[in-house]
């Protein structure tokens, strides 16, 4: 019984020390990748322009922008793109003998 609880804690100490050697990434990770993105996400569905107070108005900014002419061709353009450089690209790195 006494090594089932030595192992416990034993395995709770390295746990912990695992845990403290990657807080700081989790700690930036979060700083600069995920509390940007939810804040980008929240600012889309609002009228701001990082001055003065926001607004709310849903989800009518992705509505103006499905209505966009300019945002349509640039969708058509990067659709294209991607599907003529996945056509293309294994074809160049298809073996050749």
């Amino acid at each position: 019984m006494r090594w089932r609880a030595e192992r416990a804690t034993r395995s709770w100490r390295t746990t912990g020390v695992a845990y403290l050697l990657i807080s700081p990434a989790l700690l930036l990770s979060g700083a600069f990748f995920f509390l940007p993105m939810t804040l980008s996400l929240l600012w889309s569905f609002t009228r701001y322009n990082g001055l003065d107070a926001f607004s709310w108005v849903g989800w009518a900014n992705y509505a103006d922008l499905l209505q966009d002419p300019e945002f349509l061709q640039a969708s058509r353009n990067t659709a294209v793109f991607g599907v003529v450089t996945m056509l293309i690209g294994p074809g160049w790195a298809w073996p050749q003998r």
